[in-house]
């Protein structure tokens, strides 16, 4: 399994060197480390997925001595490690740029949201195909428009004033049992996906 790890950074080693590059104008250009953390966190685990989703790459990596259920936790374990890698960039970024710290709670929060997407997306894409979770997201976003519109014209003031709270609250326990559910929910989307992967057939 660690070679299937190492394969996927191997893989991507070229937009690792784009995405660091990226941050570090983000990060002198004053932008939010917790916004570029939680946009490039989505984006590299999505893409990680998406590289060995074509059928080809499927029949090769199941003709390969690798259990499905290896194949599945080497991409859960591969997402976390890129989120890892994600906070320590910034964090490197920030104190070479700004010469301070980031913000401990902003890193918390761009690990418990790039993780709850991937809780979330893994599964789905495992089931059907991530081009499906695009259309969803489509949907998602056209519901969220009609609500806004007919129901709650004021929904962005009030996502506005939750993530502001959320990223003024500075009380350690708070972001414990966060991201301890955001943990416990993570590890139900890595067994759903080992389950609904070992069903998959491929012809």
């Amino acid at each position: 399994m660690l070679q299937l790890i190492k394969k996927d950074f191997y893989i991507q080693k070229m937009v690792w060197l784009f995405m660091i590059l990226a941050i570090a104008i983000y990060i002198f250009a004053q932008a939010s480390s917790l916004f570029v953390g939680i946009i490039f966190g989505i984006v590299m685990t999505v893409n990680l997925f998406a590289i060995d989703e074509k059928k080809s790459a499927q029949l090769l990596l199941n003709s390969l001595p690798f259990t499905r259920k290896e194949i599945v936790s080497s991409k859960y374990i591969a997402a976390f490690l890129y989120i890892m890698c994600i906070i320590a960039t910034i964090s490197v970024l920030h104190v070479v740029v700004n010469q301070a710290i980031p913000n401990i709670y902003h890193l918390l929060m761009i690990c418990i949201v790039s993780l709850l997407v991937v809780a979330i997306f893994y599964p789905f894409a495992y089931r059907f195909s991530s081009k499906y979770f695009t259309f969803l997201f489509v949907g998602i976003f056209a519901a969220y428009l009609f609500c806004l519109k007919l129901f709650v014209p004021n929904i962005n003031d009030q996502i506005r004033e939750l993530v502001g709270y959320l990223s003024s609250v500075s009380q350690p326990m708070i972001y414990a049992y966060i991201l301890v559910a955001t943990v416990i929910f993570y590890s139900m989307s890595w067994l759903l996906s080992i389950r609904i992967y070992s069903k998959k057939v491929f012809e």
